[in-house]
């Protein structure tokens, strides 16, 4: 989760990182805020003294979903990949969609 919110390359998207995530909603929902906050502040991405709350999370996430050229997030993992054709359900409502199966503890 912390590569989806906070991996700088430029404009290069790393689809490994949005394949991860499907892979993460699909077999471990949960996400623990705190440890994922204490990550973010380690790696400087999280600042102040506010927490890393639902609201916050959601914010991130839907920014990160902005920014994502889905295209070429599947043209770098494609060749990965050993059905392609699995990826062409990426789009960015998919990726809200499987932001909402996040569970929070």
């Amino acid at each position: 989760m912390h590569a989806v919110l906070c991996r700088r390359w430029k404009r290069r998207v790393k689809g490994r990182d949005w394949y991860d995530l499907v892979w993460y909603a699909a077999h471990h929902p949960e996400l623990h805020l705190l440890h994922l906050e204490h990550r973010m502040r380690q790696s400087g991405d999280w600042e102040g003294d506010d927490p890393l709350d639902e609201t916050a999370f959601h914010d991130r996430f839907e920014r990160a979903i902005l920014a994502l050229d889905v295209g070429q997030a599947r043209r770098e993992v494609a060749p990965f990949v050993r059905h392609p054709q699995s990826l062409d359900v990426w789009s960015k409502k998919f990726f809200r969609d499987i932001a909402g199966r996040i569970r929070f503890v």
